[in-house]
């Protein structure tokens, strides 16, 4: 069919050919083109809403009860307890132990 709109070509290969499936799925009947038009537009669709979409931090303050930490690191850090470790004590016992841990693994 003649157009004036730019034309591309694309290469079916197995992962487009699965997708071409599941769009047939979706919407019958219509040829691999329209079915490669339709997923286009939906995968744009997607990729904009994720733009607007809230972060996991957004959903985690909007719980009831959950406010956000006034102050910046230093301060916390400088009014937290006291941590440090007692002589004779392994500080890095424990990711020590996890290093060994994934070395056996591999």
């Amino acid at each position: 069919m003649p157009t004036k709109l730019r034309r591309i070509a694309v290469t079916v290969d197995p992962a487009l050919e699965e997708a071409l499936g599941k769009g047939a799925v979706r919407f019958p009947g219509r040829s691999s083109s329209a079915l490669l038009r339709e997923l286009a537009m939906l995968g744009a669709a997607e990729l904009s809403g994720r733009d607007e979409e809230e972060t996991k931090l957004d959903r985690l303050l909007a719980r009831p009860g959950v406010t956000p930490p006034e102050g910046g690191l230093a301060e916390f850090l400088s009014e937290r307890e006291d941590r440090s470790v007692e002589p004779g004590v392994d500080p890095y016992a424990g990711t020590k132990a996890l290093a060994e841990q994934r070395a056996e693994d591999l």
